[in-house]
């Protein structure tokens, strides 16, 4: 799964404080939690308090790929934490289950009835999801 911080300034949309992204593709393969030290890796998200991540930040929560940031306003970085887990297994099961109905065969409608589905799933749980994560499925919503 690919992630971009469009989708997740859309998920903690009532948190977002700030934005700088240049970079709209779905480039994010993997995250982390700042570690001092650690090699920076190209395809890697870092997830952090500002005051760790920039010169002059804060004890708000950031997200930080590359030179793109998405400052929260909250300092609480545990439950950042675990709602963007949330958001990665539910994007994750969906995946998988796009996966499945490609390789079983299944048409064009079942692959966009479960978009719908998630969607609806998704709004019912925690406010809006954004879907989808990837150029494929923004095409097919456009038409």
């Amino acid at each position: 799964m690919r992630y971009s911080l469009w989708l997740l300034k859309d998920h903690f949309s009532q948190l977002v404080s700030g934005i700088e992204c240049r970079n709209h593709q779905c480039e994010i393969e993997d995250f982390r939690l700042y570690e001092p030290g650690a090699p920076a890796e190209e395809h890697t998200m870092l997830i952090g308090r500002s005051h760790d991540l920039f010169q002059h930040g804060d004890k708000r929560v950031v997200f930080r790929h590359g030179k793109d940031r998405l400052v929260l306003d909250t300092e609480d970085l545990t439950g950042v934490m675990n709602r963007f887990l949330s958001l990665h297994r539910f994007y994750s099961d969906w995946e998988e289950q796009c996966r499945k109905t490609i390789s079983q065969g299944q048409s064009l409608q079942s692959l966009l009835d479960l978009g719908e589905k998630c969607a609806w799933s998704a709004s019912a749980d925690r406010g809006r999801l954004p879907i989808p994560a990837c150029p494929f499925f923004r095409t097919l919503q456009l038409r």
